[in-house]
């Protein structure tokens, strides 16, 4: 069905495909996340070069004064907001944990690669997220949703999948979905033998698809 890699950030999906376009997912990942963290300490640039390490703590060193870590997590934590999503993104500015899962978690994104959909949680505002990106991804790609085709989509959070028609995520009321374990990695998503898998080999499976 989908053709192409994306980000879908607040139903807006972003193009992430690296081999194609500029940017894969992790560009974009660590790019958001270092510029929110700018942001708190009055950081207005535009810049598109904060997945450059160097640029990224010269920009620090600019708005905060300082390159440490643990004086950035201090900071955060008296003088900004706190415990707010910047306090628990900061480990992944500085590329000591993956964006792409920090995106997910602390972010709400959705990992769209094909007819693969990761997502840390799946409540009803999930659901209607990616919902509507998927809707906006069929409308640019120029694809007609069929109601019997499915997306496997991945929970972060507890390690299923659940493999939803079309239709029914898109709202027509086409009745369908199961839930399942999810699917061992392979070279394309939804292919893999279906086992129970816990996090650590959860996040594993995230990082190895794609970028």
């Amino acid at each position: 069905m989908i053709r192409g890699e994306y980000w879908i950030v607040d139903g807006e999906p972003l193009f992430a495909d690296g081999s194609i376009g500029d940017m894969d997912h992790a560009a974009y990942a660590l790019q958001h996340i270092r510029s929110l963290i700018l942001s708190e300490f009055g950081w207005d640039d535009d810049s598109e070069m904060l997945c450059d390490f160097v640029v990224f703590l010269e920009a620090l060193e600019s708005a905060a004064g300082t390159r440490s870590m643990p004086e950035v997590l201090a900071r955060l934590f008296s003088e900004c907001a706190g415990l707010g999503t910047a306090f628990w993104l900061l480990p992944a500015a500085f590329l000591l944990e993956d964006a792409r899962e920090a995106a997910l978690r602390e972010l709400g994104w959705k990992w769209v690669k094909k007819d693969w959909v990761g997502t840390f949680r799946l409540s009803q505002e999930d659901k209607e997220q990616i919902a509507e990106g998927i809707d906006r991804i069929l409308e640019e790609e120029g694809i007609e949703e069929g109601t019997s085709d499915e997306l496997e989509i991945r929970i972060l959070s507890t390690g299923k999948s659940l493999c939803l028609s079309a239709g029914e995520l898109l709202g027509d009321g086409t009745p369908g979905g199961h839930a399942g374990t999810l699917a061992v990695y392979c070279p394309q998503p939804g292919y893999g033998v279906a086992l129970d898998m816990d996090r650590d080999r959860l996040h594993f499976c995230y990082a190895g698809i794609g970028d």
